[in-house]
């Protein structure tokens, strides 16, 4: 499974990524990439970001965003986090944007906790995917493995498991993501490849397609595959 591949399984259908991993190991990067894909590709009608830093990033990263933005008015929304505000606006919305491709892209999900924990947002999720909408969430400040509620686990089609320094909460992601969805890789076993491959820094990122229970350690050249 490459990356490519997973743009082309957005264009059939939505799809649920979670990513998790410590700071500054290229989450933020490398969705900004497959984003930037997806609107070559015209893959979505709207967009909806959540970016803390959008307003006070330095570099060209959110470049594209404007760019595209400018060139396509009206069909990029950008807060600093996710809000219930967003999931209410969307749910009034339902029958109206029923038949439109939207992603909803959340940044560092931290910040928006209250809001991807409260029963709207898990009312949204059970209708996401009739309406067409695809949702990535970024987690960067992992204090445990039980990150988001069985719930909303159940309903991710891909893991892009980054660096993680702590083997506890190496342990917790193994146990509530990958051992329940991979097919049939032991503990022992995972934390071999994933240190070696992962942590190592020789590849930033494995992919666990959730659906088919598959890893892909050879994540290593994203920008490659994504331009």
């Amino acid at each position: 499974m490459s990356l490519k591949g997973l743009v082309q399984d957005w264009k059939k259908k939505p799809i649920f990524i979670l990513s998790i991993g410590v700071r500054k190991s290229g989450k933020s990067y490398n969705s900004l990439n497959l984003i930037e894909l997806a609107m070559k590709r015209n893959v979505f009608d709207y967009y909806i970001l959540c970016l803390p830093v959008y307003d006070f990033e330095q570099t060209d990263s959110y470049k594209f965003i404007k760019d595209y933005n400018k060139a396509n008015k009206g069909k990029v929304s950008v807060y600093d986090k996710y809000s219930y505000l967003i999931t209410d606006k969307i749910l009034d919305n339902a029958k109206k944007i029923s038949k439109k491709r939207i992603l909803i892209f959340i940044d560092d999900a931290m910040l928006s906790k209250s809001a991807i924990y409260e029963q709207n947002f898990y009312g949204l999720l059970s209708i996401a995917r009739h309406l067409g909408i695809s949702l990535m969430l970024n987690f960067h400040s992992l204090t445990s493995g039980r990150v988001l509620s069985p719930f909303v686990r159940q309903n991710i089609d891909y893991l892009c498991l980054y660096k993680i320094v702590s083997d506890q909460l190496l342990k917790l992601v193994y146990d509530e993501y990958v051992s329940l969805a991979s097919d049939g890789i032991d503990w022992k076993s995972f934390r071999a490849q994933y240190m070696k491959h992962v942590n190592s820094g020789e590849f930033q990122s494995l992919l666990l397609d959730a659906r088919v229970g598959q890893i892909d350690w050879n994540l290593k050249d994203l920008e490659k595959q994504c331009h």
